[in-house]
């Protein structure tokens, strides 16, 4: 057996070993890899990244590209991104999740939830609900209005210094121009503020709640706001769309907004459990009053339609015209995309360290070309 052999197989019984769920159904590697061409590799618009399919029970993923302009290595299930504003969905999930342990509800405003002596920002006396806060409606603008004041040190990474004290200083001084759930306006700070309210309620930071609720009953163990030794060992260096090197982004008072870093074999497990697949979690499965698969279904239903912007809103998620679960985020180096479908039981990620949005075009596509209606 030739050297190239044995590490072939070697590569192989690894992969089976790490993950035997990452199965493949015969018709999916020619489709995907013949997309993927037009988007990664030298004069692509993207460095590199993994596609990550769920169809039921299988899930298949492979890496593109490069995982580097200074290697020649290609990305796979286990190297870490920036997932950007995907953190969103996490968010909402564990909204829901904590209304099905009563520990709060959808419709609690916010001051109720801010420490004594900080005021929440209120138009004619009304003020937010954590439902707003989770689907863009409260009324909340897209950043505080100091943002880039703040953010003038270290501009290729913005939110460093938008601690959540200054967060809280915002809050306590800005009125509302318009009135809750009178609109849809897409808010980093409205999401950021809502794992602020979930951070004084349970004593918790954002990172224990996603971790502890979240990824341990699915079995997650790369997502993180913070990198371990070992994620950060594995994380691909971001890139911006001219494929010039980029800052990663530390986002200290946004994490929930879009902190989280992560690799494709978690996000195809959260996507899994996303697309109401709880068969691929014994403890789920055996479970179905569990606070996380409460917390899923709720995550993944209407809660606000703006007609006028033909926006509809699940908890952190959004819905497509086709009905389908959607997200995007992008940071200064990376890119993202998720969709799924709890009916079809179906699920495509996107992971990319090139902040340019042409993945979407491509996750589109692969997700039209399977006929996952």
């Amino acid at each position: 057996m030739t050297k190239i052999m044995k590490r072939y197989v070697i590569t192989v019984c690894l992969l089976l070993l790490t993950s035997a769920a990452f199965a493949q159904t015969p018709e999916m590697p020619a489709r995907v890899d013949e997309l993927a061409a037009e988007y990664f590799g030298e004069g692509k618009p993207v460095v590199g990244g993994v596609i990550g399919i769920v169809d039921g029970n299988k899930r298949y993923a492979k890496g593109y590209g490069r995982v580097s302009l200074d290697s020649e290595a290609s990305p796979d299930i286990d190297t870490v991104y920036e997932i950007a504003s995907l953190s969103k969905t996490f968010t909402g999930v564990l909204l829901g999740e904590m209304v099905a342990r009563n520990e709060i509800s959808l419709d609690e405003p916010l001051d109720q939830f801010v420490p004594q002596g900080i005021s929440v920002p209120r138009y004619d006396g009304e003020t937010v609900t954590l439902r707003q806060l989770s689907t863009h409606s409260s009324g909340l603008p897209r950043l505080p209005t100091d943002f880039w004041q703040v953010a003038a040190p270290e501009p290729d990474n913005p939110y460093k210094f938008y601690t959540s004290e200054k967060i809280e200083r915002f809050l306590d001084t800005y009125q509302l121009t318009v009135k809750p759930d009178s609109r849809y306006e897409y808010s980093n700070l409205g999401a950021s503020v809502l794992g602020y309210a979930m951070e004084q309620k349970t004593g918790k930071t954002y990172e224990q709640l996603v971790q502890e609720r979240i990824c341990q009953p699915l079995g997650m163990a790369n997502t993180a706001v913070e990198l371990t030794e070992s994620m950060r060992e594995k994380l691909a260096p971001p890139y911006d769309e001219k494929h010039q090197p980029a800052n990663n982004w530390d986002l200290p008072g946004f994490a929930a907004g879009g902190g989280l870093r992560s690799s494709m074999r978690d996000m195809l497990a959260f996507a899994q459990a996303a697309a109401g697949v709880l068969e691929a979690f014994p403890g789920l499965a055996a479970n179905p009053d569990h606070p996380l698969v409460a917390g899923m279904k709720a995550a993944g239903s209407l809660h606000y339609e703006d007609t006028a912007s033909n926006r509809r809103m699940g908890l952190g998620w959004h819905f497509n015209p086709s009905g389908d679960l959607t997200h995007n985020g992008q940071t200064g180096g990376y890119h993202s995309d998720i969709i799924a479908n709890p009916k079809s039981r179906r699920a495509i990620v996107l992971l990319t360290n090139t902040a340019a949005s042409d993945a979407d075009r491509l996750s589109e596509t692969l997700w039209k070309s399977f006929d996952w209606k």
